[in-house]
């Protein structure tokens, strides 16, 4: 996907798509007796759209050279990449044109995939344990 510094909306049949990719990749994977890729990073649910398109868009911005992976099942969002996922206060406020605390994501965040490490400016979903 071209960076444009907001991401393009999402259609339902592109959603699709992306999650008939990513079981189609994770059959491939098995099929071939290879791991499939572990995908981390947010669920959004409740979240306007608007919102959403920017939280995409700032992932894709803070993990450069990943594919980021989007599947938008209607009532929530799934937003991956393979291994760790990085999301930057500074990307958020950048895609949206204005302030935003992460801590106003938490009620959004239904569920994550992997696990989750929050400071005041950044949340990091991974898979491995992290040093201190």
């Amino acid at each position: 996907m071209e960076q444009t510094g907001r991401a393009e909306a999402r259609t339902a049949d592109e959603a699709t798509t992306d999650a008939t990719a990513a079981d189609e990749a994770t059959t491939d994977a098995t099929a071939a007796g290879v791991a499939p890729p572990r995908l981390v990073g947010p669920v959004l649910r409740g979240m306007d759209a608007d919102l959403a398109q920017a939280v995409i868009a700032a992932v894709e911005t803070d993990n450069p050279g990943q594919e980021v992976h989007v599947v938008d099942r209607g009532g929530y969002i799934r937003v991956h990449t393979v291994g760790r996922c990085r999301l930057t206060q500074a990307s958020l406020e950048a895609e949206l044109g204005q302030a935003f605390p992460l801590s106003r994501l938490e009620p959004a965040l239904g569920a994550f995939a992997g696990r989750m490490s929050i400071t005041d400016d950044e949340i990091t979903w991974y898979l491995a344990r992290q040093e201190d």
